[in-house]
């Protein structure tokens, strides 16, 4: 009899340009609003930066070095602006930004691109400094072309710095981009949150979203990072709220193609169906998947990429339908907007597997769109965010009540995935492709969290098959979740990654059983006929233990108990040794990786 495989699918994780999972989290980029994006300030400065004190001028204007590859008729007000400075001042002055975090004996790049108003020369620096270290550059442009600017400096010590782009006095210029990057970054990403992503097994990027996908247009991705025009939000309130509702477009096609590839995970895109026309989208399909003799398949190949991406998975939109989300709202719209797209798609790769969207499972919708488009997607999009309620431990009772209930709202979340599976024909299957606590990108639900993340995959572990899971991904692992990127040191684990870090241990094991196993665990087998076992103790109060059959013994060097430092917001698992060989103690509230040799 052939055995279950745990597929890595399982431990998908989104990567969207939503709040602070970009930027302030997988973004190395150390500027805010480097290319000028939105309103200016009272005093004619773009936001987040500061202007210099004295007779200095300053205005947005209304043209820039970035842009769109293509519009498409796709409108958002303010995304192309530059930065115009002009000093009439007797020392060198100009805009600012204070508070970037620099770590030591660490080498980085200050650059810009910049040009005249009027064409007559001008002297320009680039500016680092605190009241200890301080790196500058003086520059002379004379033209309107733009000219890339840089400064390459080392950090002695580390420390909080101010940078500057100052223009010489009696003269002005046009900032049309400004970038300060760590020389250490992986295609503009921070390597310490990769490493994480790692960490926690990440097998799928589900990207650019989410409801990001409605704002993205893929051909900006071809441009040069410095290029790419800023993306304003449909959606403000949500969608880049910590970036005053413009994403900096600096992740691309190509960036989440080599960190799939960096991390071993496989790429999922969302289309964007409404602004994107069906040969656009085809388009984008072929430069991913074409051979290098197609039209698109020679770019990317002309890009550096001779070897075609093979993304496989493909939505066909997001969450549509909804009040939130451009486009058609009703299901029989959506089935014609979304059959044009995917008949498109398929012609250029008929290999696709594609991803039915909408409110589901709603019945209308079900019914409406999900069956009708399963001659072009057998796969349906299923999302689900747990609510935990007020958090209130202000006394024990109400901490037990409270961690009670978040570890409890798995319940519904398996609920909720055997009905849909229940709706759909069984040809059908399911691309549960975001799930998580609620607010989870303001409220922090700490070791309640991550004991309710192992409970949540174990049940999928358990049950893939029998709700006929294709896909499963976390929404989202940066800043809202799995991964906290603290601005002065190193991203760490939270409890819900530290959980999540534990299953991943069972992906492409076989599924076994062994005698005696808590309720609360999963076993799987490896290659090297190893046992791996996952175990959570929920009960708050009391100890579990359980005794291994005879002809078992834990291999201590990987074996590992997590328990709660507290119940609190933010709250970690401590680890802890196994010094055992026959028998496990799990301690109130803790969870454990346990791995088993044959005597």
């Amino acid at each position: 009899m052939k055995k279950t495989i745990v597929p890595d699918f399982i431990f998908g994780q989104n990567l969207e340009h939503t709040r602070a999972c970009v930027y302030g989290g997988l973004s190395a980029q150390l500027l805010s609003n480097r290319k000028f994006a939105g309103k200016p300030s009272g005093d004619g400065v773009a936001a987040d930066w500061i202007a210099s004190a004295g007779d200095v001028f300053f205005e947005l204007l209304q043209y820039g070095y970035t842009h769109h590859a293509v519009r498409n008729g796709m409108f958002r007000q303010n995304e192309v602006n530059s930065q115009f400075i002009m000093n009439l001042s007797k020392q060198y002055a100009g805009i600012f930004q204070v508070n970037c975090h620099l770590k030591g004996k660490c080498g980085y790049t200050l650059r810009i691109v910049a040009r005249t108003e009027n064409g007559e020369p001008t002297g320009l620096r680039l500016l680092v400094e605190n009241l200890d270290q301080s790196y500058k550059k003086d520059f002379k442009i004379d033209g309107k072309d733009w000219l890339k600017l840089e400064l390459k400096f080392k950090v002695k010590t580390e420390s909080d710095f101010q940078v500057g782009i100052l223009v010489e006095p009696g003269h002005s210029a046009v900032i049309g981009v400004a970038s300060l990057l760590p020389d250490n970054h992986f295609h503009g990403m921070r390597r310490d949150v990769v490493e994480r992503l790692k960490e926690i097994g990440t097998s799928v990027i589900r990207w650019p979203g989410g409801n990001f996908a409605g704002e993205y247009r893929w051909r900006d991705g071809l441009l040069d990072r410095d290029e790419r025009a800023p993306l304003q939000s449909f959606m403000e309130f949500e969608t880049q709220t910590y970036t005053h509702g413009y994403d900096n477009n600096e992740i691309g096609t190509d960036e989440v193609i080599a960190l799939c590839r960096e991390i071993g995970a496989q790429p999922f895109f969302t289309i964007n169906p409404v602004w994107d026309s069906p040969e656009e989208t085809a388009a984008w399909v072929e430069y991913c998947n074409g051979d290098k003799k197609t039209p698109m398949g020679k770019i990317r190949a002309e890009r550096g990429f001779k070897e075609p991406f093979g993304v496989k998975l493909w939505s066909l939109g997001n969450e549509m339908g909804y009040g939130h989300m451009e486009g058609p709202h009703t299901p029989q719209d959506y089935v014609e907007l979304a059959r044009r797209h995917a008949k498109a798609m398929l012609k250029v790769d008929s290999s696709l597997q594609l991803v039915s969207s909408g409110p589901y499972p709603q019945a209308e919708w079900t019914k409406g769109a999900a069956i009708p488009l399963e001659d072009v997607a057998q796969i349906s999009s299923l999302h689900h965010y747990m609510q935990p309620g007020v958090m209130d431990m202000t006394s024990p009772e109400r901490t037990k009540a409270v961690v009670q209930r978040v570890v409890g709202l798995a319940e519904g979340l398996f609920r909720l995935a055997e009905n849909f599976s229940g709706q759909l024909p069984k040809s059908h299957r399911i691309s549960f492709d975001e799930w998580n606590v609620w607010y989870s990108w303001f409220r922090e639900t700490g070791t309640s969290g991550g004991m309710l993340a192992l409970r949540v995959l174990h049940g999928f572990m358990k049950h893939w098959q029998d709700w006929r899971l294709a896909v499963v991904c976390f929404f989202q692992p940066v800043n809202e979740g799995a991964i906290d990127v603290p601005i002065v040191c190193d991203a760490y684990l939270t409890a819900m990654g530290q959980a999540m870090s534990l299953a991943a241990h069972h992906k492409g094991n076989s599924v076994e059983s062994l005698e005696g196993l808590p309720d609360e665990s999963f076993v799987s087998k490896r290659a090297d006929g190893r046992f791996v076992v996952t175990v959570a103790n929920t009960d708050m109060e009391n100890s579990l233990k359980w005794t291994l059959p005879d002809n078992l013994s834990i291999v201590k060097e990987e074996s590992v108990i997590l328990k709660p430092e507290s119940f609190l917001p933010r709250s970690l698992f401590e680890s802890k040794a196994i010094r055992t060989k026959q028998s496990v103690t799990l301690p109130p509230f803790s969870m454990a990786l346990i791995v088993l040799e044959s005597k």
